[in-house]
């Protein structure tokens, strides 16, 4: 069961990872920890996701930070927290209607 929970985080997180570039990722500008970031996007990786690697996400998508942890469940608009998927929906909805 935790091994399931914590595979999720992983997948949202690498869903998170391959939205910014290599160097928004990698703040500290370390060849190695480049190299860390880009294996850990790469499809398929078997590499963990470390909690230092999800503090630096929190801070790049604070809007996200509740859906990272949570999935779904952790979708509440009146804090500000939505999903990848609802903010594009969003997007899209007020680009149609002109706003």
């Amino acid at each position: 069961m935790i091994y399931s929970y914590m595979s999720e985080i992983d997948d949202r997180a690498r869903q998170l990872m391959k939205m910014v570039s290599i160097k928004e990722l990698n703040q500290s500008g370390d060849n190695k920890e480049r190299d860390r970031w880009k294996n850990l996007r790469r499809e398929g990786s078997a590499l963990r996701v470390t909690t230092d690697e999800l503090e630096r996400l929190r801070e790049l998508f604070p809007q996200y930070e509740d859906w990272l942890w949570k999935g779904s469940r952790g979708i509440d608009l009146s804090k500000g927290q939505v999903s990848p998927e609802y903010e594009t929906a969003d997007k899209k909805l007020h680009g149609r209607s002109g706003e």
